[in-house]
C-alpha cells in the first residue's frame, strides 16, 4: 500500500521578560494512519497551511508599554520632565510629553539592556509631534556602554514639521564583544527649550521568511530562522 507522509518540525524563539525562551512543536501524521484522528489532521493542516500560506512568522514588539497606555511604566525622562497625559495621543488615549529640556539631547528613554541578542538586526521606529511653531531635527538613539566604553548610535532621524505627527524608522545591529553594562534607547534632537510629544515606538526582528513551497517539487524543504518544514510524497 503506498503511504503519503507529511511531517512538520517547527522550532520557534519567543521573547518574553525574561531572556529568549525557546518553544519547540513537532507534528506528525499519516494520511493513512488509523491513529491519526481527524481532529489532529485538522489541526496538522490548520497548522501547516498557516506557515505556508502566510510564508513568515510575526516578530513582537520588545519595548515595555510602547504606546504610553499604562503611563510612564517602562520609561523615563532623559535629562527632562516626562509625563504620559491624554493630551494628544497618535494612538490610543496617551502618549510621552517631554518638557523642561535645557539640551538636544534630552528626551524620553527605555532600558533595553537584556532585551536585544547580539549580532541581531532590529527594526526600530517611533512617532513624534512638537508645536514650536517651525521645524526641528529629532533623532532616535542607542547608547551603549560596553567595558566601561559608552558609544552612541543613532537609529534615524528627521526634520519634524510643527504640528503634524511624524515617524523615524530605523534599524539597529547589537554588536558585543565585552561586558556590556547598559544599553538605552532614547528620542532627543529638537531645540533646548522645545517640548516634543512621543507615542506608538517598535522594536522588533524582522519578519521571519519562510520561502513558497513549489508543488512541482516532490521533496522539498521550506528554511527559516529556527524553523523547517519537510514535505515528503510517496506517490
Amino acid at each position: 500500500m503506498t503511504r503519503t507522509r507529511y511531517a512538520v518540525n517547527l522550532r520557534l524563539w519567543q521573547h518574553s521578560d525574561h531572556p529568549w525562551e525557546e518553544l519547540a512543536a513537532v507534528l506528525r501524521c499519516c494520511t493513512r494512519n488509523p491513529l491519526c484522528t481527524h481532529r489532529k489532521r485538522a489541526h496538522f493542516w490548520l497548522l501547516a497551511g498557516w506557515l505556508v500560506c502566510s510564508g513568515s512568522l510575526w516578530a513582537q514588539n520588545l519595548f515595555q508599554n510602547p504606546g504610553f497606555e499604562s503611563g510612564t511604566t517602562g520609561w523615563y525622562g532623559f535629562g527632562a520632565t516626562f509625563t504620559a497625559p491624554t493630551t494628544l495621543p497618535h494612538t490610543g488615549s496617551r502618549s510621552a510629553y517631554v518638557s523642561g529640556r535645557t539640551a538636544t539631547w534630552n528626551g524620553v528613554a527605555q532600558s533595553v539592556l537584556g532585551v536585544l541578542n547580539n549580532g541581531v538586526t532590529y527594526n526600530v521606529s517611533g512617532w513624534v509631534r512638537q508645536e514650536s511653531g517651525s521645524s526641528q531635527y529629532v533623532q532616535m538613539t542607542m547608547r551603549k556602554t560596553e567595558s566601561g566604553t559608552v558609544t552612541y548610535t543613532a537609529i534615524a532621524a528627521a526634520t519634524v514639521a510643527s504640528g503634524a505627527w511624524t515617524q523615524l524608522t530605523g534599524s539597529y545591529t547589537l554588536s558585543v564583544t565585552g561586558a556590556l553594562s547598559d544599553l538605552t534607547f532614547y528620542m532627543e534632537g529638537p531645540a533646548a527649550g522645545v517640548d516634543f510629544y512621543a507615542d506608538d515606538f517598535d522594536i522588533e526582528q524582522p519578519s521571519i521568511s519562510l520561502g513558497l513551497v513549489d508543488v512541482t517539487v516532490r521533496h522539498q524543504t521550506i528554511e527559516g530562522f529556527g524553523g523547517a518544514i519537510a514535505f515528503y510524497n510517496n506517490w
